[in-house]
């Protein structure tokens, strides 16, 4: 069958609905999923699916492809992506996949999978994709069944039972009408929190913005919120509800890099010499704050499953990626959980008797942007890669760019970081440097990367948080 390579990512599986991603498509990876755990020796998954318009028939067409290669569906409905992942390790079964596109425009859609636990892309989905348009599927004379199980409730238990509040906090929620709507108020609400809740209402649509907190103008209600109402804290989650942002009371934005160092400082006083991943996205500031507390601090490429498989590698205890992307192994399996390390977040915060504005906007940082994507056409990315390898891969004045996906050019006062987006049609930019004078000599540097694409590109970053005089 023939499938768009474009949408077989290095994370997941990702594309367009109704062009690049069709429910026979769909069928065709459910099969070649099914067919490759079969192969693998497994045979029960558990699916989900978020709110997305095709969510549905999508999720429909995975099952009747998985119970065509000869597997056992157990199907939780419309979930946030972690309580999946959660019932692939309370049910005890070979695998999970969810029907969604995360963070991404309401126009796309996707399937994220999990094999025995461990997050299943890179090679694997190129596998996948091969399957597909070779028609290389598992035959089985018996088709599988399909199981509807509610697990919501013991996933809202599973961490209640591990959470304590110190005392009861005022919070601000914004869901952006994503797949935690539902669960997000229940959740804070019985862990004793006074909640203020925006765009709670699972929407497809996505009326109130693109389920994107990283973007900081998805932000704004949530920040006038936390002022309006005098809150403690604000959260913000994702389309599917694997990412994190906070808002501190003062109404600022608290990056993931920042809020990994405080959570370091909860995790390596009992858990001395533990090791913490990073993604290479994040503060030079992680590395020495990890370092402080007697941790390993580790760097390493971008992506949330390439950092929980480096977690796994190096059993690490605690990691982040700059996305929001928190994974705690202290008390907790492993998998990513915007809820989660939200209540987390919560009882740190509970702990300290004055506002959260006190704790958050004290924690160290450098002169930065945030995680900032260019949209471009896929020919202009590849100018700007091939500029990058001619200035800089072979030469002494960048470090990490072979290991990592992109280039990390380092200086002795800041550092630039430019790589191509797995999700979209980008390049993902991210200036840090340790005063404004040594900011704008990186700025120049990147402007002057830039300047073979035409002018649209950079001129944009004025707009979206880079510090002026």
């Amino acid at each position: 069958m023939k499938a768009p390579e474009q949408i077989f990512k290095e994370y997941d599986i990702r594309g367009l609905s109704g062009s690049e991603l069709t429910p026979e498509i769909i069928t065709a990876i459910g099969r070649a999923i099914g067919s490759e755990l079969r192969e693998q020796g497994g045979k029960d998954i558990v699916i989900g699916r978020d709110g997305r318009l095709s969510s549905l028939s999508y999720h429909q067409a995975l099952a009747f492809g998985l119970c065509h290669a000869g597997c056992n569906v157990i199907d939780v409905g419309m979930v946030p992506t972690p309580v999946v992942w959660y019932a692939e390790h309370a049910l005890g079964v070979d695998g999970g996949v969810v029907i969604t596109a995360s963070h991404n425009p309401r126009e796309y859609n996707g399937i994220k999978l999990s094999f025995r636990k461990q997050p299943f892309c890179g090679a694997g989905l190129k596998k996948l994709y091969d399957r597909v348009t070779s028609e290389d599927y598992a035959q089985s004379e018996i088709e599988g069944r399909v199981r509807a199980t509610d697990i919501r409730k013991n996933y809202l238990q599973y961490i209640r039972e591990q959470t304590n509040l110190a005392r009861s906090l005022r919070i601000g929620i914004d869901c952006g009408n994503g797949a935690t709507g539902e669960l997000a108020p229940v959740l804070f609400r019985a862990l004793g929190c006074d909640v203020r809740g925006i765009s709670l209402d699972i929407d497809g649509r996505f009326p109130s913005h693109d389920p994107d907190p990283t973007n900081h103008r998805n932000l704004r209600d949530l920040i006038q919120l936390v002022k309006d109402e005098h809150l403690d804290i604000g959260l913000a989650f994702d389309g599917d509800g694997d990412r994190l942002v906070a808002v501190s009371s003062a109404g600022n934005v608290i990056l993931a890099d920042r809020l990994l160092m405080l959570f370091a400082r909860d995790v390596l006083p009992s858990n001395p010499g533990a090791t913490v991943v990073y993604d290479v996205k994040s503060s030079r500031l992680v590395e020495k704050e990890v370092s402080a507390l007697g941790g390993i601090p580790v760097m390493w490429k971008t992506g949330y499953p390439f950092i929980r498989r480096k977690m796994l590698e190096t059993n690490a205890l605690l990691g982040a990626e700059l996305a929001g992307h928190f994974f705690f192994r202290d008390k907790w399996p492993g998998f990513d959980d915007g809820l989660y390390a939200a209540t987390r977040l919560l009882e740190i915060l509970s702990r300290e008797k004055g506002k959260s504005n006190d704790l958050l906007d004290d924690l160290p940082m450098l002169v930065s942007t945030p995680e900032v994507r260019l949209e471009l056409s896929n020919k202009q990315i590849v100018i700007i890669e091939d500029r990058l390898k001619r200035l800089y891969q072979d030469s002494s004045n960048s470090i990490k760019t072979k290991i990592f996906d992109g280039f990390r050019i380092e200086r002795d006062k800041g550092w630039i970081l430019l790589r191509r987006s797995q999700t979209q049609p980008a390049i993902v930019v991210r200036i840090e440097a340790e005063d404004l004078s040594s900011f704008q000599f990186l700025q120049k540097e990147m402007e002057a990367i830039f300047d073979v694409i035409p002018t649209q590109s950079w001129k944009r970053f004025p707009d979206l948080g880079i510090p002026s005089e």
